[in-house]
């Protein structure tokens, strides 16, 4: 798809104030993944201008403009979200944020304060490890990676943790390893080695 893909689409921003809910989610989840952000960014502002307090579209604003290296829009964006509510998404969103502007002790504290108030939240164990690689603290995020796997030994996040710390390490044996065990939960054929 272009960078303009709305149009591509036969869909203008306004629909998506016609959508049912679900719907709507899905559509800014899928601009969002798909980083067709400028498609996003056209969906936020008619939808924002008639629920200028739904704290999910301001995470979605956050989010786009993380994707697109803009974390002191998001800062900005960010402060109007929490005078509105704070949560646990609105936590992880400032660590993330904090984390792009360079801010790691802030972003680790922050994630770090979510993980014990929540110990049982991925989300924030996950965060932490990206944080700890960040801050060079290469045990504290197999430590923390370590803590996705108690908490759900099939988790992807784990995994892919688990192949940063190795890399980090410079253990690319053991990175391979866990890179194949990801593969294979995403239903992905190894590669076959000629002899």
């Amino acid at each position: 798809m272009s960078a303009n893909t709305l149009p591509e689409l036969d869909f203008e921003p306004a629909r998506a104030g016609e959508l049912k809910s679900h719907d709507r989610s899905r559509l800014l989840n899928f601009l969002l993944r798909w980083e067709h952000l400028e498609a996003l960014h056209a969906c936020l502002d008619f939808l924002l201008r008639n629920q200028p307090a739904l704290v999910s579209l301001l995470d979605l604003r956050v989010r786009a403009y993380l994707a697109q290296n803009r974390p002191d829009e998001a800062w900005t964006i960010m402060q109007r979200r929490l005078d509105l509510k704070t949560s646990a998404t609105a936590q992880m969103l400032l660590s993330r944020i904090y984390l792009a502007q360079g801010k790691l002790d802030v972003a680790r504290q922050a994630a770090q304060a979510l993980a014990q108030e929540q110990p049982a939240n991925i989300v924030a164990w996950e965060m932490l490890a990206e944080i700890e690689l960040a801050r060079g603290d290469v045990d504290a995020a197999f430590a923390a990676s370590r803590r996705v796997s108690d908490i759900n030994s099939q988790s992807r996040a784990y995994l892919l943790g688990m192949v940063a710390v190795y890399q980090a390490r410079g253990d690319w044996v053991s990175a391979s390893a866990y890179a194949v065990r990801l593969l294979r939960t995403l239903g992905v054929a190894e590669p076959k080695v000629a002899v």
